[in-house]
């Protein structure tokens, strides 16, 4: 959330010099935490970034995930774990006959070149389908028993409301009158994203009577919000990339010429309406994906009950959904041009 109110607060979009000096940062930061500590933990652990791209993994129609179980049981080396004399192993040390998901995995496929049987790959997997499931992974665990996972997820929920939110008319001049109301209005968003999914969690197990504590429910509830979170995400950037993708050609003019060169109007990749209408589709699907999740979630814990527990989580993210397409609707700010 401090990345995100830094954002807003400091108009890094705005000062190239503050952009590059997080780009440094970044290395800094990269090299001292991987010089101290083993196991990528500036990419598991510190990363920003990192967190993002972890939990939109779970949307992911791709894994890296062994190919058949059976190999794996038969295997005495275990290499993609430990590596071998041409290639190193995971150095997540994930152990991949336990790897469900993608919440632990950057993706440098490591343990695919090691494994000796060719019995490692990067393989289709039903999108979203880690949320209503709570196996014992790697190294992740049970979602119902890591609260930190819920509160990336909530964290990630209230970036992208209050992201987009702060780009747009009615909200974007409050959120840029300085640093204390830009803290206020994200300390804001966070805090409504916790109450609503902590009501629908304690709603739903008061009605439906389940025998699960509230924490796993609200912890196991807040993981298949993300689906809306990532949508919201996704739609803002579309957004951003329909209208000012096409300005990468007088950028680069610019560069090459200096700060005379003619910029004229580089136009957009779509219209206003097919934007519009893509980014309230994505948003509709964030939506789908969530109330799947949920359902499925709901249908594990409390079987023939499963539509009371569901009932109250459909309706934070049937009211999250109208709030972002509310948003998605208003005039956005176009911040950084020329007129």
């Amino acid at each position: 959330m401090v990345f995100f109110w830094a954002y807003e607060a400091f108009d890094l979009w705005d000062r190239p010099a503050a952009t590059a000096a997080l780009v440094l940062a970044y290395f800094a930061a990269a090299f001292l935490v991987d010089a101290v500590f083993r196991g990528a933990s500036f990419c598991k652990y510190v990363c920003p970034i990192g967190q993002f791209q972890f939990a939109g993994s779970l949307l992911s129609p791709l894994e890296v995930k062994v190919r058949q179980p059976d190999v794996c049981a038969r295997c005495t080396t275990h290499d993609c774990l430990r590596g071998n004399d041409r290639h190193g192993g995971c150095e997540l040390e994930l152990f991949l006959p336990a790897k469900s998901g993608s919440l632990d995995c950057t993706f440098c496929l490591d343990c695919v070149k090691a494994c000796p049987h060719d019995n490692v790959g990067l393989l289709p997997v039903w999108p979203a389908g880690e949320l209503h499931r709570d196996p014992p992974r790697s190294s992740v665990g049970r979602f119902a028993r890591r609260p930190d996972l819920a509160a990336l997820a909530l964290v990630l929920l209230a970036g992208a409301f209050a992201g987009a939110a702060a780009m747009v008319a009615p909200f974007e001049a409050k959120v840029s009158a300085g640093g204390l109301a830009a803290a206020v209005f994200f300390a804001a968003a966070l805090a409504a994203a916790t109450v609503l999914a902590a009501s629908a969690s304690a709603a739903g197990r008061a009605w439906s009577a389940v025998r699960a504590t509230f924490a796993e429910i609200f912890r196991r509830q807040a993981m298949t919000l993300l689906p809306l979170a990532v949508a919201l995400w996704a739609a803002h950037l579309l957004f951003h990339l329909a209208t000012a993708g096409p300005s990468i050609g007088p950028v680069l003019v610019r560069a090459v010429a200096g700060e005379a060169a003619a910029i004229g109007s580089p136009g957009a990749f779509l219209g206003s309406a097919a934007t519009t209408g893509l980014e309230l589709l994505v948003l509709d699907a964030g939506l789908l994906a969530t109330l799947y999740a949920g359902w499925r979630l709901a249908r594990e814990l409390a079987r023939e009950r499963a539509l009371r527990l569901f009932a109250p989580l459909a309706l934070v993210a049937s009211a999250l959904w109208l709030a972002g397409a509310w948003i998605l609707l208003q005039p956005m700010a176009m911040r950084g041009m020329l007129h």
